[in-house]
């Protein structure tokens, strides 16, 4: 009784080990040099990442949830390639099976196309619009970047990611620096022929009042569609993406292609570990994932999009780390460079030193203790706490918001506002001056000519000090 006892145990745990062994694909450790570099380029796939006081990056590749019967045929559509001597490691993980245009991607349709509608009111109402206050017709780059915001479905159903890539280089030469330029020219001669109107102020500024309320309705209205589709447009994203792992394909001998898609439960994670030495260097390459950073990160090298990005602290002067439709929460900051583009939610508890560029993102920092270079645009940034013992914080707006807590020390400000609102307390000892749509203020806190200083350049924004 004993021995059949033994061998159905033994038999349990072979069956065990079984099922273990098919749901990892790699793992293996490398011995490497304290400042090992470590690349990691990856599709699909949740990447976590720690550190530990030893020469060595372990790699561990799994899966992670669904259902066992599915598990072979997904380690097998996993392609993982890594190459590794004691300087450098290098990791390639692609997630997605089959062809792009295999997938059923019909969830995504209707957001794509309602893309072209919204984008066409704001050619054909804000370039008149334009035009009549400025009496300057508008560059020719702003209607044709305009006439070229046009999503391709069929082309996206064809090439997939490849396709995605493609439209997003081509709104970032769009809305490049030549569109900059030409509308930064178009403005320069707007404010050259403003002077023209000094006879008519009065008509001119009773005018400008209802085109501003017309704007604001308009813009409010434009806005929160666009917040709404882009919501919307994020949860269609995520779930298509969790839904590739579900879709399998098969060509029958007939030449005719055929797509299974399995139900609901059976996709499994792709999860990609790796430890590494403390001192060592990090770079990123990730999309239609999510990033799990632990510790500290020395001087990160990232470029993160379409993924949720996490991190416990991020160290280094040479950190430069690009995020875009990407939830970023960050514990801690102390120096690097970080740009970020359509990022609904971006937070960072405490910076120590930090230089941010921003895009259509909201951007929440709990406490700034040091420095920071912060620039944004068409989005929101709020700042709770500037520590008493700053240094320095210099603010560049472009139709955005500013909400900053000024700390009770001494410090030093400036303010510069074109077509822009400011709110401040009271208590601040300030001198003002105005020109037609231009504000300008400048004083201090406390004790004059110390402490930290504070510039604030402010363009179609709203800026609220408190």
């Amino acid at each position: 009784m004993k021995i059949i006892e033994l061998k159905y145990l033994v038999l349990a745990l072979l069956c065990a080990g079984t099922t273990i062994a098919q749901t990892s694909k790699f793992d293996k450790t490398f011995k490497t040099n304290k400042d090992v570099t470590v690349h990691i380029d990856a599709r699909h796939t949740q990447v976590l990442v720690e550190y530990w006081d030893k020469n060595e990056v372990q790699v561990s590749a799994f899966l992670e949830g669904g259902q066992k019967d599915n598990s072979n045929e997904a380690l097998m559509k996993w392609k993982l390639d890594v190459d590794a001597n004691a300087s450098e490691v290098r990791i390639n993980s692609t997630g997605a099976p089959g062809h792009p245009g295999d997938f059923n991607m019909a969830g995504l349709q209707a957001p794509l196309a309602k893309l072209p509608e919204m984008i066409a009111p704001l050619t054909e109402m804000i370039g008149p619009m334009l035009e009549n206050l400025s009496g300057q017709p508008l560059p020719p780059e702003f209607f044709a970047s305009m006439s070229e915001v046009k999503f391709d479905y069929q082309e996206y159903q064809k090439d997939g990611e490849k396709y995605l890539q493609k439209f997003e280089k081509k709104m970032e030469k769009n809305f490049g620096k030549d569109f900059e330029k030409a509308m930064e020219e178009w403005a320069a001669n707007f404010e050259k022929d403003s002077a023209k109107w000094k006879k008519q102020e009065l008509k001119m500024e009773a005018w400008s009042k209802d085109f501003e309320k017309d704007m604001e309705a308009w813009g409010e209205k434009f806005g929160k569609d666009m917040e709404k589709w882009g919501e919307e447009f994020g949860k269609e994203m995520e779930a298509w993406a969790a839904n590739i792992e579900r879709q399998a394909e098969s060509q029958p001998g007939n030449g005719k292609k055929r797509v299974i898609i399995i139900k609901d439960g059976s996709s499994a994670k792709k999860v990609l570990k790796v430890k590494m030495p403390g001192s060592g260097q990090l770079k990123l390459d990730v999309r239609y994932g999510e990033v799990k950073l632990a510790g500290n990160t020395n001087n990160l090298r990232g470029n993160i999009s379409h993924s949720k990005f996490s991190a416990a602290g991020i160290n280094g002067k040479n950190t430069n780390l690009k995020v875009a439709y990407t939830p970023v929460a960050v514990k801690t900051w102390n120096y690097g460079v970080l740009n970020a583009a359509y990022v609904q939610d971006l937070r960072i508890d405490k910076a120590l030193s930090i230089k941010l560029d921003s895009n259509s993102s909201d951007v929440h920092i709990g406490e700034l203790s040091e420095n920071g270079i912060l620039a944004g645009s068409f989005g929101e940034l709020k700042i709770d706490k500037l520590a008493s013992n700053f240094k320095s914080l210099d603010i560049t707006l472009e139709n955005s918001d500013l909400e900053l807590d000024l700390p009770e020390s001494s410090y030093n400000i400036t303010y510069n506002g074109t077509n822009s609102e400011v709110n401040y307390p009271k208590g601040l000892k300030l001198s003002t001056s105005s020109n037609y749509d231009n504000q300008k203020l400048k004083g201090y806190n406390g004790s004059q000519n110390s402490g930290g200083t504070i510039n604030i350049h402010a363009k179609f924004s709203d800026v609220l000090l408190k």
